[in-house]
C-alpha cells in the first residue's frame, strides 16, 4: 500500500466511520423504542377488537416506551456482564420468538374471505377505492384498457345495471394440489 496516496485520507475516513458509528449506536435505540411503542399501540388496538373497540392513544404509546427501554437495557446489561450461558439464552429466546411469530403468521392467514368487499389501489391518485374502475379500450394500443377519470383525476366507478358502483370484490386464484408419484 502506498502511504503517500492513501495516508492523507486515513484521518478523514476514521473520523467519518467514528461519527457514523456513534450516530448509529445513539439513534438506533431511540428509533427502536419509538417503533416498539407504536407497534404495541397498534397490536393493542387490533387485539382490542375481539373484546370491545379500544384504540390506545399517544399517552399509552408514550408509557410503553420507557418500559420497553428499561427491559432492553436490562437484557443488554445481563448479556454484557453475564456469562456465555446468558448470551446463548438470549439468542435462543430471540430465534424461538422469531420462529413462533413466523409460524403464527403463516397459520393465521389474515386474508379477508373471498367475495368480500376490498379496496382497489389507484397508482395515479395514490388512493384506494372500494369499487371497480370504469375502463375504456385504448385506441393507441391493442388489448389495453385505460381507467376513465373525472376532471379531478379520480377514477370513475364501473356502474351496474341499476346505476350503482360495482363493488371491488376480493378474489384469490384457485389453489391446486400437486400430486407427486
Amino acid at each position: 500500500m502506498n502511504h503517500d496516496k492513501v495516508w492523507r485520507w486515513a484521518r478523514l475516513s476514521k473520523f467519518i466511520v467514528g461519527w457514523a458509528s456513534h450516530l448509529y449506536y445513539w439513534i438506533y435505540p431511540g428509533v427502536m423504542v419509538a417503533v416498539m411503542g407504536i407497534l404495541c399501540g397498534y397490536l393493542v388496538g387490533t387485539c382490542g377488537q375481539f373484546h370491545e373497540r379500544f384504540q390506545p392513544g399517544t399517552a399509552f404509546m408514550m408509557a410503553v416506551r420507557p418500559c420497553f427501554s428499561f427491559l432492553i437495557a436490562y437484557i443488554a446489561h445481563r448479556g454484557v456482564n453475564g456469562s456465555t450461558a446468558v448470551n446463548i439464552a438470549i439468542n435462543v429466546i430471540q430465534i424461538a420468538a422469531l420462529g413462533a411469530v413466523c409460524r403464527a403468521g403463516s397459520r393465521l392467514s389474515l386474508e379477508p374471505p373471498a367475495g368480500s368487499v376490498g379496496y382497489q389501489f389507484d397508482s395515479t391518485s395514490g388512493d384506494a377505492y372500494n369499487y371497480q374502475f370504469a375502463t375504456t379500450k385504448s385506441p393507441k394500443r391493442a388489448n389495453t384498457e385505460t381507467i376513465v377519470r373525472d376532471a379531478d383525476g379520480k377514477p370513475k366507478p364501473l356502474l351496474d345495471a341499476s346505476g350503482k358502483p360495482t363493488p371491488f370484490l376480493v378474489a384469490y386464484p384457485k389453489r391446486t394440489t400437486r400430486v407427486t408419484s
